[in-house]
């Protein structure tokens, strides 16, 4: 038997490349994903750049939200040593 995002709860993060007016984004969305930030009970970076270039490509996409619990969303651009990279690492944390 297959599974599907309506199943169980799955969790897709990574560089997507791509804005929310892309097919792409809205595919996952038709799939029954949500972003995290906006799940989020605290949304600390709301409408924060995930790219150095501008925008939102970067994602952590939940599914069955209803059974997981998300806490808290945040874009990480602190720069520690320098440039760390062009993307910003997208932190969410979930409790199941």
């Amino acid at each position: 038997e297959k599974n599907t995002p309506t199943d169980v709860p799955t969790i897709i993060t990574g560089d997507f490349n791509m804005d929310t007016s892309e097919t792409g984004f809205k595919l996952m969305k038709d799939s029954g994903y949500k972003p995290s930030y906006e799940l989020a009970k605290k949304n600390y970076s709301s409408g924060k750049n995930t790219f150095s270039g501008g925008g939102i490509i970067d994602y952590c996409f939940i599914s069955k939200y209803d059974e997981l619990s998300t806490l808290m969303y945040k874009v990480c651009d602190d720069k520690i040593y320098g440039e760390n990279s062009d993307h910003y690492a997208v932190y969410t944390v979930i409790k199941y």
